[in-house]
């Protein structure tokens, strides 16, 4: 019984130490998307934003306020699925609508 009962013991720690092992690697795996995606949004749109980037004391609510145009812009792919799709596509003309 002992053993049957360290088995399961055994078996439980396996589990959650597979499942950590998981987390971490998505963890990582988002982590280094959000830096390949921040590159990119950067190298193409840093210079026309003209974004200033707080540190310090304050930092966040400074940022979000500075950072207010990209997230726009952000936002209006978001919810414009359609031209989005016509932007990765790589259509050059933009829609009418615009």
């Amino acid at each position: 019984m002992n053993t049957e009962l360290e088995d399961l013991e055994k078996m439980k720690l396996l589990r959650r130490r597979r499942e950590r092992t998981e987390r971490e690697a998505q963890r990582k795996e988002d982590n280094h998307w959000c830096f390949v995606a921040g590159t990119l949004v950067a190298k193409y749109l840093k210079a026309d934003l003209d974004i200033t980037v707080y540190k310090g004391a304050d930092a966040a609510g400074k940022n979000k306020t500075s950072f207010a145009p990209l997230e726009n812009i952000l936002r209006y792919l978001s919810t414009h699925k359609d031209f989005t799709a016509q932007i990765a596509a790589g259509v050059r003309d933009p829609p009418d609508s615009l």
